[in-house]
């Protein structure tokens, strides 16, 4: 019998272009929704081959005897409606059996188990003021991968930044961009996890946005921007936190981030590159190499 071939998984959706309504005016942004669970199909047949005769032998002649001769007594009462009813059938340390809409036959109840919340990623992109916008390739990168897991995906712009209005605010009105996308994306998908990731400008902005959102699940810094703004305010975060960074970053090395980690309350995991700089021009490909990882851990 042939096995059949196994299904592959579903590809991602397709992305489109959204505009979220913003504080500053509209915010552009790329919106995946989540992969859509697989589908059961037919099978195909199992391939079947010649089946074998059955070999016919003499068949034993049937013996006869005296056949038992039935014996007059009393007869069982008649089960026709009209007679009185079998008494319920009880199971030992139960309740009685029962019909449908009955409860089992002596079995406990068990709880009903809560079915875990849908999953969603909101991107944020690197300074604006220096090419920073959500088509970064690190973003573009990491998006693809939280897709690959069946999350719906939002990357947006930044106020100011490719076709979203408004002008830079230096990070203060930036975050109400984020908490604007993180509405939109709850709208999309209701009740959802959000594991949240920044790139340099995006980590510090995202994180402060959505440190301590009920919605927010995750928190993920690429690139952490250590000497060009203030982290003083992680230290209260109580969310799961994960750090990726080149050992070579000049905005924040291996030293740097690992100090950081050390006042965290709860340890962030760390994903630190030998080699890498904070733009990756050296180390991209490990960075590729590790994302698969940094995201199946979230």
């Amino acid at each position: 019998m042939t096995e059949p071939p196994e299904t592959p998984p579903p590809s991602p959706p397709p992305a489109r272009t959204i505009r979220i309504e913003g504080p500053a005016g509209a915010i552009e942004a790329l919106y995946r929704p989540p992969s859509p669970e697989p589908v059961e199909g037919p099978r195909p047949e199992p391939v079947e081959g010649p089946r074998p005769e059955p070999v016919e032998g003499p068949r034993p002649e049937p013996v006869e005897g005296p056949r038992p001769v039935p014996v007059e007594g009393t007869r069982p009462a008649d089960p026709r409606p009209g007679n009185a009813p079998e008494p319920a059938l009880s199971l030992p340390n139960g309740p009685a059996l029962s019909l449908p809409n009955g409860p089992a036959l002596g079995l406990p109840n068990k709880p009903a188990l809560s079915p875990s919340p849908p999953r969603a990623a909101l991107l944020c992109h690197p300074h604006p003021l220096f090419g920073g916008t959500m088509h970064n390739r690190v973003i573009f990168q990491f998006e693809k991968a939280f897709a690959a897991t069946g999350r719906a995906t939002l990357r947006m712009n930044f106020r100011g930044a490719g076709a979203s209005e408004g002008a830079h605010d230096e990070g203060r009105g930036e975050r109400d961009d984020v908490r604007a996308a993180a509405d939109a994306l709850a709208g999309f998908v209701p009740g959802a996890a959000i594991d949240v990731l920044g790139y340099s400008f995006g980590c510090w902005v995202s994180w402060r946005a959505l440190g301590d959102d009920p919605r927010t699940a995750t928190l993920t810094g690429v690139g952490v921007p250590l000497r060009t703004a203030d982290f003083a305010f992680a230290r209260e975060l109580r969310r799961p936190v994960t750090i990726v960074q080149g050992e070579e970053d000049e905005y924040g090395d291996g030293a740097a981030v690992r100090a950081l980690a050390a006042s965290f309350p709860v340890p962030p995991r760390l994903f630190l590159l030998p080699g890498a700089d904070h733009l990756f021009t050296r180390g991209y490909e490990r960075l590729l190499a590790a994302i698969p990882e940094v995201v199946a851990g979230l």
